[in-house]
């Protein structure tokens, strides 16, 4: 009799221990099941650009299932279409985290963001910050995509590493090797390195795709001036200026130019005219303060 209370005792403990697994499995998959409607809800609120609603929604979806990795997808999404680029990007990270597998579903959103967030510490010249979004924009990137790798280019070259940045217009220019400005910041980084010869067949192969590219006269001109062909840079310059007469960057080398050509009046007359077009120049007023002297 004892042996069979001891069996009946470990029956009813295995069939409460079972039945507790089965309720907790139960709900589970109920609170999945709401986190995936209220999810649902509020992609559907964000569809229709409701996206403070919408959040709304996703929090709550978050909340009952902190792993639902498509609720931050979700509300990553929405923050990024209210241009919250910097909090979009933390929703982004966290659905990642919770499922790596399925960061491709996200890679055209997730490259956008990343992006955006790199291109704004761009804009405030905080470039190794930028380094690190478009590092990770990279990872996400179509083959196609050659912004990630351009804004490195830029990045790095702002910074003074030039090894890098020709690297990056390199990488950029093997996923599209049309774009024109490609080539300009690439030669910009070779001058650098005082590969002046290959800057130049740089900025000429982005101005045989396009001719009316001024930027890449003016770049063109920066090459030849630093060579000391001061002829061939002002002939560029006045290309550029001819295709934008608001280009004051032309006008400013081209008065560097002259200036080392010594011919001091017309210098003074190209600084006074970048001036003219962006008052705020400082490089301009500078050179002009040094030939008043």
């Amino acid at each position: 009799m004892k042996i069979k209370r001891v069996c009946i005792v470990a029956s009813s403990i295995a069939f409460v221990i079972i039945a507790m697994i089965y309720l907790l499995c139960f709900s589970r998959t109920k609170m999945n099941i709401l986190s995936s409607a209220y999810n649902e809800k509020g992609l559907e609120l964000c569809n229709s650009k409701n996206y403070n609603e919408g959040i709304k929604y996703l929090d709550k979806a978050i909340k009952i299932n902190p792993n639902n990795s498509f609720a931050y997808y979700n509300k990553g999404q929405a923050l990024y279409q209210m241009n919250k680029n910097e909090d979009a990007v933390k929703c982004f990270d966290q659905a990642i985290t919770i499922s790596p597998k399925d960061s491709f579903i996200f890679s055209s959103v997730l490259t956008n963001s990343y992006e955006k967030m790199g291109k704004t510490f761009y804009d405030q010249k905080k470039y190794k910050e930028s380094i690190k979004y478009f590092d990770v924009a990279i990872k996400f990137a179509s083959n196609g995509d050659y912004i990630p790798y351009y804004y490195e280019g830029i990045d790095f070259y702002q910074i003074g590493n030039y090894d890098k940045a020709i690297n990056s217009f390199d990488k950029s220019i093997q996923r599209n090797p049309k774009v024109d400005n490609l080539y300009a910041g690439k030669g910009l980084a070779l001058q650098k390195e005082y590969k002046f010869d290959e800057a130049l067949t740089c900025m000429d192969k982005g101005l045989e795709l396009n001719s009316k590219n001024y930027v890449l006269y003016t770049d063109k001109g920066l090459v030849l001036h630093n060579m000391g062909k001061y002829d061939e840079a002002l002939k560029c310059f006045d290309k550029a200026i001819e295709l934008n007469p608001s280009d004051y960057i032309a006008y400013f080398n081209k008065g560097r130019t002259l200036k080392s050509n010594s011919k001091s009046d017309e210098a003074k007359i190209a600084f006074e005219q970048a001036i003219k077009i962006n008052p705020d120049f400082t490089n301009a007023k500078i050179e002009l303060e040094r030939m008043s002297k």
